[in-house]
């Protein structure tokens, strides 16, 4: 967000940012390009030389890979009177670059799979055609709740199931299995996680959020991403800043022992992983 219109206007005279007159998009309007534009740029001017307090500039394309997505069109209310609005687009060769330079981390809902197989169950659960459906479900679970810790895995699989519950005779099969599925994996702490067989833990900048996520079953690299988003959004923070906004964001009310220790592993994680830096002032950063 920029919310300096001097700025605003430097970058368009730079050819950095060019600005448009959203509403000389809409229907019935017969305006051309250039002239949306000279529109957007007066007002800027009248932004700048009446000194107007209320403006910004908001890089839509980075807030989208985010995760902030736009209010639905409301086509109920035809006649429902918008404010004015200037779309200023960034230019896609100084776009790219900046993506070059800086990592972008995403806040994303996490999903839950939903598909039920009643088909398996402890009647055939050791049976050569079922050996075969369970290393397909295990492939098809990953594919929508990768990275997953295995312990969280084989939760799903009994929930998904009629196995009814998890013995450890049906813990070490499924382990067996889980070695030999089309899944990458990953240990952290004696724990297999488990990926999409092409995915690239490293690359990985998404956090999940959903309503208290268990600490353990959580991936350093997933953990080290949400300290990353929290840095994106705020800005330089300092631990006790970070270990409380993580209260939020992991959806718990209130800190405990476990959410410090957590918070200490993730910038731990995002230290080794050269995502985050302190800055002179002590507080991390994302790493340039």
């Amino acid at each position: 967000i920029i919310s300096d219109a001097k700025l605003i206007s430097k970058y368009i005279k730079e050819n950095k940012l060019v600005a448009l007159e959203c509403t000389a998009m809409n229907v019935g309007k017969d305006l051309s390009y250039e002239e949306a534009k000279d529109i957007a740029n007066k007002v800027i001017d009248e932004i700048i030389n009446k000194d107007i307090k209320e403006h910004e500039c908001i890089d839509v394309q980075i807030v989208r890979e985010i995760g902030v997505r736009p209010l639905p069109i409301r086509r109920k209310y035809p006649d429902f009177k918008h404010s004015s609005e200037i779309f200023v687009q960034t230019k896609t060769e100084d776009h790219n670059s900046t993506n070059e330079k800086a990592q972008k981390y995403i806040k994303e809902n996490y999903v839950l799979f939903e598909r039920k197989i009643p088909e398996i169950s402890s009647d055939n659960f050791y049976d050569k055609e079922c050996k075969r459906c369970l290393k397909e479900l295990i492939v098809e679970i990953v594919d929508v709740e990768g990275p997953i810790s295995q312990p969280e895995l084989i939760k799903t699989i009994i929930h998904s199931t009629n196995l009814g519950r998890s013995s450890k005779q049906i813990i070490e099969y499924l382990d067996k299995l889980v070695a030999v599925a089309d899944v990458k994996i990953t240990r952290q702490n004696g724990v297999r996680y488990l990926w999409k067989h092409n995915s690239d833990p490293t690359a990985y900048t998404v956090y999940r959020t959903m309503n208290q996520r268990n600490l353990d079953d959580i991936c350093k690299y997933e953990v080290r991403n949400a300290i990353c988003c929290l840095i994106q959004e705020n800005g330089p923070m300092d631990k006790g800043e970070l270990t409380r906004a993580m209260v939020n964001l992991l959806g718990y009310s209130r800190m405990s022992k476990k959410i410090e220790e957590i918070v200490g592993y993730a910038i731990k994680s995002a230290r080794e992983l050269k995502s985050i830096e302190q800055n002179s002032e002590g507080k991390y950063e994302l790493k340039k």
